[in-house]
């Protein structure tokens, strides 16, 4: 059965860095995010946006996409060359 995927919104903002402290940064010290996304169309203002493998959609249209619609952090296993 395939994976629903659904936007997980966090009870009160949260640092990734608290989450993940031996992750890369490129941009900011700690950011700091109210919910995890895993569908374009589901980001929202505040919302972390985690690219996926298993789509078959473009990572870098994607990702620009989710911070279009207010994401504020890409969260992928590759470097994205994004500005």
């Amino acid at each position: 059965p395939a994976m629903a995927r659904r936007i997980t919104a966090l009870p009160t903002e949260v640092s990734l860095r608290d989450l993940f402290p031996t992750a890369e940064f490129l941009h900011g010290a700690s950011p700091k995010v109210t919910a995890v996304a895993c569908m374009t169309r589901q980001c929202t203002k505040g919302c972390a946006y985690v690219v996926l493998d298993d789509s078959s959609d473009d990572p870098m249209q994607s990702a620009a996409l989710a911070l279009h619609r207010g994401a504020t952090v890409i969260i992928t296993e590759q470097l994205l060359p994004l500005s």
